[in-house]
């Protein structure tokens, strides 16, 4: 292949190639290819929320590196010099004073309040997060006691809303549910990071640390009204009880702390495994093998809009925010080794079938209708909006379960999707080891491709500015100081944490199913007719979706935002 140019950024001809070693053992795409330079529309976008995010001027000299690579970069791309007014810092997020509630909410001057500051560490709201915040992925119902979690009916009845309740009626009536952050486990502890303290001005060197909490929520029982919220009962602040004793809302300040601990560990779950890995890395082989199909194949035509931008921010990530001494290095409590290694796990299990939104949800027991959850119902309804599309779009194209399997390019594709030389992706078509055997497989595959490019990932993207930039709410990590007490990021680390979640949770940038006039046009001219009336289908079936969240919103204590469909882009592009 003959590179474009050197650089930060090259460029690549020809088929698109795999990478083994950068995120072993998962299959990233070598490089960028031609095709993933992204377009000036989205570029004028990414440069001027990366130049107002203040990002920049709050970044280490080894941050600042890469950063200020990444950006001039996209002011190459776009070959212009970026406009005063791109780098005027919307806040000038003051770090130059101590650690207090009043302090942490004056760094947001001039910015949009994030929904959890408004509400911060009340009780309704933590137990909403579960269900409609920045990880609504956790949650799963209780269906027997753990042994390393010691909850008992006097424990349940410290909630004003359960004194005359049991354990054992709210199992049987699924009711209780559990959190459990044990997968990360495996998370090395102890990494530290320096800053200067803009109060001395001295250097500062902190340890970070997490806990491993285990968190019971639950229903009450069924009013007739509808479904009913989830309540928050208790948090176990690790995974053994002898040494971490189980708190409850009458404990007060450690409650308090409990639950700011919880949502420290539910961040670096979401980071790690939700975000980084069950959408930005499980949509990456489709990116290479899709691209090598012949620009005619009417699979490869339905994906392109789905992956486009994909291999760029992924690539972009992965050299100026997820690497050593990066601004995610830097933020959050583990070793990045051992993150990188989990979010690794993540992908590989428990795999590309078993991530189904319908099938993750009931295996973990989260379709019972006396239950609220917004994610839930806003995920299923664009779930099988997108179904009913690609069902529409598959039927004009193959007419039967014989023309998949004699499609050789379709195959093909599956093939070096699951070749360990090719995407390496685990639990794809594993009722056939991997092959394409029908049109209901193939419909449920594509489904997934698309939903995971655009709800699934808006859901765990864009919360990161409206819930997880305020870090008294959110820590990012918990750091070890005198007193004990005040385990809570320095403000500089707050700083940069509302930086990042800017960055990351601003950019929109296209809509789901709003296709540009070139798609589908290289399909024979009487299919073209024929999925033109199936694409309007789906876009009112996405208007039908959007007019129903709206409505629950307006009668809700927190609305859930995230997976309205006009603000769910087509792909994964920040």
């Amino acid at each position: 292949s003959t590179m474009s140019r050197g650089g930060f950024y090259s460029y690549y001809f020809g088929r698109h190639k795999y990478d083994h070693e950068m995120l072993a053992p998962l299959a990233m795409s070598k490089g960028l290819h031609k095709s993933d330079r992204p377009t000036p529309e989205y570029l004028i976008k990414l440069l001027g929320v990366a130049t107002n995010s203040n990002i920049i001027e709050s970044s280490t000299d080894e941050e600042n590196n890469n950063l200020k690579k990444f950006v001039n970069m996209i002011k190459r791309e776009l070959k212009i010099v970026a406009p005063s007014n791109f780098l005027l810092s919307h806040s000038t997020l003051d770090t130059n004073r101590d650690k207090t509630i009043a302090n942490y909410n004056d760094q947001f001057h001039g910015l949009q309040i994030p929904q959890s500051m408004e509400a911060n560490l009340k009780d309704d709201y933590f137990a909403f997060l579960r269900v409609g915040g920045f990880n609504p992925l956790i949650l799963k119902e209780m269906l027997q006691p753990l042994d390393n979690f010691p909850i008992t009916d006097e424990i349940l009845r410290t909630h004003p809303k359960f004194v005359e309740d049991s354990l054992e009626a709210a199992r049987r009536e699924n009711r209780l549910f559990i959190v459990d952050f044990s997968e990360l486990n495996s998370v090395q502890q102890g990494a530290t990071v320096t800053y200067i303290d803009k109060t001395t001005n001295n250097s500062v060197t902190a340890k970070k640390y997490f806990v491993v909490p285990i968190g019971l929520f639950a229903v009450p029982r069924v009013s007739g009204l509808g479904p009913e919220p989830l309540e928050a009962i208790a948090i176990q602040g690790g995974q053994n009880p002898d040494q971490c004793p189980i708190v409850t809302q009458l404990d007060g300040e450690r409650w308090t702390r409990a639950k700011q601990e919880f949502n420290c560990a539910d961040a670096l779950y979401h980071e790690l495994i939700s975000h980084l890995g069950r959408t930005h890395l499980l949509v990456e082989p489709f990116v290479v093998v899709t691209n090598n199909m012949p620009t005619r194949h009417c699979i490869r035509q339905l994906l392109m809009p789905h992956i486009e931008g994909t291999a760029f921010i992924n690539w972009s990530a992965i050299k100026s925010l997820v690497n050593p001494g990066g601004i995610v290095d830097r933020l959050f409590p583990g070793t990045l080794q051992s993150e990188l290694e989990l979010t690794a796990k993540s992908v590989l299990e428990p795999g590309f079938d078993k991530l189904m939104l319908p099938v993750f949800l009931e295996e973990r027991g989260l379709l019972h209708d006396h239950l609220q959850y917004p994610f839930r119902d806003d995920g299923l309804r664009i779930w099988h909006a997108i179904l009913e599309w690609v069902t529409d779009y598959v039927d004009i194209n193959y007419k039967s379960d014989e023309e998949v399997i004699q499609d050789a390019t379709l195959q093909r594709w599956a093939t070096e999707l699951v070749s360990e030389k090719g995407g390496r992706l685990r639990g794809f078509a594993s009722a056939s080891e991997g092959r394409l055997v029908s049109k209901s497989y193939l419909i449920l595959a594509l489904t997934m491709v698309i939903f995971t490019a655009s709800a699934m990932h808006a859901a765990v993207n864009f919360p990161q500015k409206g819930i997880m930039s305020y870090a008294p709410c959110v820590p990012l990590s918990l750091y070890e100081h005198e007193p004990s007490t005040n385990f809570l990021p320095p403000l500089e680390m707050s700083a940069k944490q509302i930086s990042m979640a800017t960055l990351l949770g601003t950019i929109y940038y296209t809509k789901l199913g709003q296709y540009n006039d070139k798609a589908f046009r290289q399909l024979a001219r009487e299919k073209q007719e024929n999925v033109k009336e199936a694409l309007q289908r789906f876009q009112h079936s996405l208007r039908i979706c959007d007019r129903e969240s709206r409505s629950r919103n307006r009668a809700a204590l927190y609305p859930y935002t995230y997976l309205l469909p006009m603000l769910v882009p087509q792909s994964i592009n920040i």
